[in-house]
């Protein structure tokens, strides 16, 4: 089973991400025993996630930003990058 393949039990489970009305970090918190780490580092990924949607709640919208500017965005918030390419995962045309 691949990590694409537990997400869509996880997204039938718990609420489909894609839907409007489906917060995308609360799709992203289930997801992190798939993730792996340890629970310091799961911890860790989350409150990363809930920073950047707080300045960016739409990555739709952010991966249209010039790439100049998402760089300066991430700038010491590499732990940020796991939701993000959770959201492509689940739909790669989505973010640009």
């Amino acid at each position: 089973m691949t990590l694409t393949d537990d997400l869509v039990t996880l997204n039938t489970a718990v609420a489909d991400p894609l839907d409007a009305d489906v917060d995308l970090l609360d799709a992203f918190a289930p997801a992190q025993h798939l993730l792996g780490g340890s629970a310091d580092y799961q911890r860790l990924r989350l409150r990363a996630a809930t920073r950047f949607l707080e300045q960016h709640p739409d990555l739709g919208v952010w991966m249209t930003r010039p790439i100049e500017q998402r760089l300066v965005d991430v700038r010491g918030a590499s732990s940020m990058w796991p939701l993000v390419t959770f959201r492509v995962d689940l739909d790669p045309g989505a973010c640009g």
